[in-house]
């Protein structure tokens, strides 16, 4: 069976629009990411705005994939921005905490050089304790995104199995019909042949009287 996701990438945006508003489609979530990658305009509609918004901040590794001939609109994307300036606050606060440290290591080197060590020291642990920090950061995202590639598999592989029960179900229903139909035919045939045996015994029998009264 193909993959859905190559189907729905051959089809216009307007095509996908179309798909990811309407609440009963299959694929209604696969649409918005493919719209979203896209940065199509479509994915800020109110219909879907707040779902597109959703999947980009679960999701915001996506704007790295964004499509090149649509960037001009990638910014309009529900999410992205808040991405963004998520992003750039968090610069903003690492810039002030590093600025912060850096002033107080200054005046302290500057007003207290026999502790020198100590900071230094200090900042050792500091870094030692950040970077365990970010590596239990990374695991937690590590871990959030394995669980959310195997919760799609497993929507996937449900979604298929239901196409294919129906398709199974679909074929027997048609298999019995055609049964049905072609058992018809037979009968018809069956009461054809009776038909005929019967009037040629009405014949035989007529010939037979006709022949004893001569």
């Amino acid at each position: 069976m193909q993959d859905p996701r190559t189907d729905l990438e051959r089809l216009p945006s307007e095509n996908l629009y179309d798909i990811a508003r309407n609440s009963a489609a299959v694929y209604r979530k696969l649409a918005i990411e493919i719209l979203v990658e896209r940065a199509s305009p479509f994915a800020g509609r109110d219909e879907i705005a707040a779902e597109a918004r959703e999947f980009v901040l679960n999701n915001p590794i996506i704007i790295k994939k964004i499509d090149p001939a649509g960037a001009a609109f990638a910014t309009n994307l529900p999410g992205v921005v808040d991405c963004i300036a998520d992003g750039h606050s968090r610069h903003i606060e690492l810039a002030r905490v590093v600025g912060e440290h850096h002033a107080v290591h200054t005046d302290n080197h500057v007003a207290h050089t026999q502790k020198t060590a100590a900071l230094e020291s200090t900042v050792n642990e500091n870094k030692a304790t950040s970077a365990l920090a970010i590596a239990e950061a990374y695991s937690v995202l590590w871990r959030d995104y394995t669980q959310k590639v195997f919760q799609l598999k497993v929507e996937h592989d449900n979604e298929l199995a239901a196409l294919r029960a129906e398709y199974q179900k679909d074929n027997e229903v048609a298999t019995a019909r055609m049964t049905l139909l072609e058992r018809s035919l037979w009968r018809k045939f069956i009461d054809y042949l009776k038909s005929m045996k019967r009037n040629w015994i009405a014949r035989h029998d007529f010939d037979l009287r006709r022949r004893k009264l001569q």
